[in-house]
This record gives C-alpha cells, structure tokens and sequence, in this order.
C-alpha cells in the first residue's frame, strides 16, 4: 500500500466508550483526538493539566503496553486523512522567563554577597592600617639611637677616607656666602665613594598587599579564619614575599666582643660595610654628623610603609604571580626609598640627599627652598608600574633634639583635606583618609612631649606646612578621580541635604568632563559643603532649633501608596545646619497649676505621648526627679512591674508602679521605608525606681537559685550513673 504525502498511519479501532472532557477534546485509552476549533493556548493548557491522562506515561502498566500493542498489528492500519488533525506545538516560553528572572535574582544576590565581603576586607585593611601606625613611628626613634651610639660614630667616621675629611674642613673654613655653593659637590662626592665601599646584602621595608589580599579574601563577616594548605604556604613562605632580612636580635652572637643587644648586629654590619639599603641610609646620616664641622640641623626622613587600604586588586595583582614576589636583594622592585636626609644651614635653603636608592645626580643631592614641595619621592603609578608603594605620612627626626615632625605635605601630594577647617559634620571628616590622619595626629603628640617653647616652634612649623600643602595639590583628572578626592568637588555632586557655601578661598580651578561633548566645571573646596538635617533628625540626635532660625532649604518628601490614602500633598521638610541648633534641654520637672502655684511633676504619665511612650534621645534630656530602668536579657522588667501591680491591687497602702516605654532612636534597616522605634529602656519616678531596684535584686537571686537547683540536680544524677555503670 502506498503512502499518501499528506496521510499518516493511525488506528481504526474506535474505543468503546467515548466519553468528551470540558475542553472538547475525544478522550481515549487508544487514540487521541483533537478539536480543530480549540485555541493552540487551550490546548497546551490541557496537556499541562495533572490530571490528564495524556501527561503522562505512568499512567500505562506494563499489561496494557503489551495488549495495545497486540491489538496494533500491521493488518489493522490503514491511511486516514488529515485535513482535519490540528499539530500541537508546546512552547517553553513561560519557562524561559521564570528561569531568567530567577537568573538575574540568583545575580543579584551574588553582587550583594560579593560587595559586603569586599567592604569588610577593605576594614580589616584599614584596621591593620591604624595599627601600624605607632610601631612605624616608634621605628624612627628606635634607628635615631643607633646613630648617637658611640663605638658605631667612631667605627663609621674612621671609614672615610682622609682626602675627603679635609676638604669637609676647607669648606669649614670658607666664608658664608661661598659654602652653599661648593657643599653640593662635597655631598655629591661623599654619596659616591659610600655607594662603592658600603653593599647591599638584604631586603629592607616593604609591604605586599596580594599577599594579604590572599590571605583575607575568604573570610566573611559572620564566619571565623580557616587554615588551608594555601594559606599555610603564604604564611610558611614570608622570604619568598618579603624578602631575606638580616637578623637583629640573637641569642648565639659569634662575634669575640660583648653582646649589647640590636646595636651589636648594627655594630657588625658596619664593619663589615653591608646592610640593607634602610640602614645604610642610616650608616651615611652618622657620617654626616661627624665630618660636617659647623653648626648644622641634620634630619632623618621616613616615610612610613603602612598598608594601602585602597589597593584594588586585580587579574594581574594576585599572591602567586612573579611580580608579588621580592626579586632581589637589591629591593630593585622599590623604586623610591623609606629613609633619606634634610640638611638644613640657614632659613631659606635645604638640601635633600639620597645616598642609597637614586640614579640621578639632581636626584641624589637636590637644593630646595624652605617652602618648597619635593616631588622626586612621591611613588608615581600613572604607568602601573610602582604599585608596590604607596606614602601617607613622612616624619623626619633632628639629630640633635627627640621631636619628631610631620612633614608630609614637602613631598605628598593633595594633603590640603588635612589642615581644612572644617565644619561639625563636614563630609571630609568621614573619609578613611581624615580617620588615619587624626589617629597618626594623637599618636604623633604622645611620641612628642614638647615644652612650651618647642610648641611654639611647631606650632609655626605646621603654618608653613598648611600653606604648603595647599599649593601642593593636583587636579583630578576624570570624574572617577574627583569621587575619591578629599579636597575637591564640583556643584553637580551637591545631595538633596546639602549646600555649599561661600568662601573667599577658591581653588580657580576647573575640570575637564565628557567624552564627546566635553564641559568645563569649576572646582570647590571640599569644606564648603554644609550637610543640613530635619528638626526630627536634630532632636534624635540631642539637638533644637535656636528660635528664629530660618530654614536654609525645603525638601519635599516623596509620599507613599499608604500616605498618599490620608493625604494629597507632599510633605515639606524644614532642613538645618548644625551652627543653627542647641544642645536640647532637659525635660522641665515642674509645672504651674490652676492656683499659680509651681509644683513639682511626680507622675510620669506627665510626659505620655499619642503613642503611649516618651521621646528621650539623649540621657541628659531626663527630667529630674525620674530615673531609668535598662531592659536585661536575663529577666522581663515590665512583666516584673505587672506581677507586682497585681499582687497589690488588694493592699490600700501600696500604689502600683507606672512607667513609660523611652524611645531613644529610630530603626530605618529593619524595615525598609519605615522608621521602627528602638526602645531598650523604661523611664520612673524615684520612689518606684526603688522598688524596681529591689525587685530586681530578688528575682536575680532566684534565678541564680534556679541554676544552682540545676547543676546540683545534673551532679546528682552524674554521681548515680557512675555508682550504677561505673566512671566513663
């Protein structure tokens, strides 16, 4: 029989029961039929249906597969038309969907995830940041004692040759107006014959960042540190990463002399003229104390290697790469140095000298006026290259005198952000830079224990320091740049709740920003920007509104589906700056009755509110004469004071305790768009803040009780299971 091109091969068996669903479909153990009128929707509708025999294959034993095919045999089959047969074509278009919207979820939870871990590493950075900061400074007093050691002055200055220790004492001998021209040579030649007689043998300073970036990228803030096998390299391998350094504290010192300490190896490096190029930096400051003859101001600068806490870690950046790894001996991957001199003769001039780590002869030995900025030692990254460095604060140290001074400003750029005044709340005060600022500043006092005269010195010091630091500024070169800036800031970043005021300081500075069509802003100083609260904020944080006070902007508040039901208006918020409020007073404890008479407030519901409880942000807010209670975890205070009133009620001599709920703060993460009062305490009068006191104490001691009936009951019990099976 020959098959037809539009016919396939069905049954003729009709069933024997034909039975119709509601969709008009001819249902049947055998054949399935379809209307033609249906909808294709309809159709796959039905197919979907639980219920439907036609949804699954289960519904078929292993008899009826057998029978059914039995009775399908090549003789019963014969060609049928289809004109009339509507093909079914299920699309997976709803399942798409639901598998992309569950996509971009599973997405954005991954972000979210990702973004909390991120700011929780970068303050675990931050806080080993601040915690470097006194050990680093102490490091500068530490080397400053081994230069006024007297056999290492003694060993260093017999170094040099006699050649050079007499034209040191011609100089000496020249008049005034001629040494500053002929001491740079001098300098010049002495840094040479040092660089060919003293070695580099080790590594000195350094910080790897990948390598603490590889040890903290697991942690989370919920979860404690795991050891694993890559860990345990990292921390095993610290040579591989930091470098060989050269032991200064020993207990079997070979050496025939007698043991004193750090000095010792100190001792033993100079007389063998090799050391890391930090101590030969020192080794140099010595001999210049001993072969200059006249009056000087000799400085030790150092610029602290703390941890960069703003170090972006990329592919390239990573613990196991070659470039996280020290190279050399050498510390060839260091491209500026941690220690260098300032050599001061008079007012106006300084020479700033490098005897270790520069190439250039202007770089070794460079001549600087007083108020000048230094560049040659800021680390410059713009090419990638000397990412390994990176300086926040230069200290330098006279010879002669304990004081340390910050001079950070000569050779750091963008520093202005540190000598700002600033408003109460000003924005620059909330940046990580400002934070490490104030904390190196009080540490920076307690290591300086200045007389008055001394403060007066460095009082002026930090003047000419604030004037160079405003002068030593860069402008940012995109808007990325100018986000992270803690100086400047242009009007377009101005938020709802803030302005900017006038100032007579303006940078005159403008930014270039666009791609294709490019606009010039003008740049602000950073201090100019005024952050303004609502009187609700203020009273939350224990502040009023001075009377009189106009606001200086309205902020309307967007309405919600809920509020827009009660009200069609927008809400119009009052906004106030902090030079324009008060400390808020206390609640007044007294007040005026019918007869003029002023009595005192004894009953608290005095100070009830709508909402049944009382707004006291601040502790001294509290009217006199009431006292707060604490919520504890242990005991229920207020059903405390409930089972009291009840055991009173038939006792006329007693009066019940009343109290109110203290809302001090506002919830805005519980629940978002909402503000969930935070009430942890209750407010009472004295008389019933006794009671409470001794009610209290009473039920502690009963749970106490309590505990102790448990433990003793558990001994007990212990003490039968042994006598009964014996010790485990």
């Amino acid at each position: 029989m020959k098959e037809h091109p539009d016919k396939r091969r069905l049954s003729t068996n009709k069933p024997e029961l034909e039975v119709h669903n509601k969709r008009g479909h001819h249902k049947d153990t055998e054949t399935l039929f379809v209307n033609p009128n249906l909808e294709d929707d309809e159709i796959i509708d039905y197919l979907r249906e639980p219920n439907s025999d036609y949804s699954s294959e289960d519904n078929y034993s292993e008899e009826d597969k057998v029978s059914i095919a039995e009775e399908l045999s090549e003789d019963e089959w014969e060609d049928v038309a289809l004109h009339d047969i509507v093909p079914i074509k299920i699309t997976s278009h709803q399942y798409q969907l639901s598998a992309e919207r569950k996509r971009k979820e599973r997405l954005a939870k991954k972000v979210s995830e990702n973004r909390k871990r991120i700011n929780y590493m970068r303050k675990l950075k931050f806080s080993l940041h601040l915690t470097m900061i006194p050990f680093m400074i102490n490091v500068l007093r530490e080397r400053m004692k081994w230069c006024h050691d007297e056999r290492l002055s003694k060993r260093l200055k017999r170094s040099v040759p006699k050649a050079l220790s007499k034209k040191f004492k011609k100089w000496g001998q020249l008049p005034n107006d001629k040494r500053e021209n002929n001491i740079r040579t001098l300098l010049l030649g002495l840094v040479m014959w040092f660089r060919d007689h003293y070695k580099i043998n080790s590594n000195g300073f350094r910080q790897n960042y990948s390598r603490l970036h590889s040890l903290i990228k697991d942690i989370n803030e919920k979860e404690t540190f795991k050891s694993s096998k890559d860990i345990e390299q990292l921390l095993k391998s610290q040579q591989k990463y930091y470098g060989s350094r050269l032991p200064l504290i020993s207990r079997t010192f070979k050496e025939d002399v007698p043991y004193d300490g750090v000095i010792s190896h100190i001792r033993l490096m100079a007389k063998r003229k090799m050391a890391d190029r930090d101590i030969l930096t020192i080794f140099f400051f010595t001999i210049l104390q001993n072969i200059i003859p006249n009056e000087k101001n000799l400085y030790l600068c150092f610029a602290l290697p703390l941890m960069d806490f703003e170090a972006v870690e990329n592919g390239s950046n990573q613990a196991n790469s070659v470039s996280d790894t020290v190279p050399n001996q050498f510390d060839s991957d260091l491209l500026q140095p941690y220690f260098w001199i300032e050599l001061r003769f008079n007012e106006k001039y300084i020479f700033v000298i490098d005897p270790v780590v520069h190439l250039n002869k202007e770089e070794i030995v460079t001549k600087y006026r007083i108020d000048e900025s230094v560049s040659i030692f800021q680390p410059n990254d713009q090419y990638g290259i000397n990412f390994k460095q990176r300086f926040h604060y230069v200290l330098r140290m006279n010879y002669n005198s304990n004081q340390i001074n910050d001079v950070s400003p000569r050779y750091i750029q963008n520093l202005y952000y540190r000598y700002m005044k600033l408003p109460h709340d000003s924005v620059v005060k909330k940046s990580r830079n400002y934070i490490s600022y104030i904390h190196f500043k009080k540490w920076l006092d307690k290591f300086n224990i200045l007389t008055d005269d001394e403060y007066g010195n460095y009082k002026d010091g930090l003047v000419n320091y604030e004037q160079m630091a405003k002068n030593n500024v860069s402008t940012p070169k995109s808007y990325k740049e100018l986000r992270k800036s803690d100086n400047f800031f242009i009007k377009d970043m101005l938020q709802m709740r803030q302005i900017m005021t006038p100032s007579n300081e303006s940078p005159n500075l403008f930014i270039a920003l666009g791609r294709r069509s490019v606009s010039k802003k003008e740049l602000f100083w950073k201090n100019q920007i005024v952050n303004l609260k609502s009187r609700q904020h203020w009273l939350i944080l224990g502040r009023s509104i001075k009377p009189n006070e106009a606001p200086l902007k309205l902020k309307k508040t967007r309405k919600t589906p809920i509020s827009m039901a009660y009200s069609s208006t927008n809400e119009i918020k009052e906004l106030f700056s902090w030079e324009q409020t008060v400390p808020s007073l206390k609640l007044k404890g007294t007040y005026i009755d019918s007869f003029n008479i002023k009595r005192k407030i004894t009953d608290v519901y005095f100070y009830r509110n709508k909402y049944k409880n009382v707004e006291i942000y601040m502790d001294y807010n509290k009217p006199d004469g009431f006292e707060f209670v604490n919520f504890s975890d242990i005991l229920d205070v207020r059903a405390l004071i409930r089972d009291y009133n009840k055991s009173i009620k038939r006792d006329e001599t007693k009066t019940s305790i009343k109290y109110l709920d203290v809302v001090n703060g506002f919830d805005f993460k519980q629940k978002h768009g909402y503000a969930v009062p935070v009430i942890n305490k209750i407010l009472v009068n004295d008389l019933d803040f006794k009671i409470i006191t001794k009610l209290i104490k009473c039920r502690s001691e009963v749970i106490g009780l309590q505990h102790w009936m448990s433990f003793i009951t558990k001994l007990q019990i212990k003490d039968k299971l042994d006598k009964s099976y014996g010790h485990i």
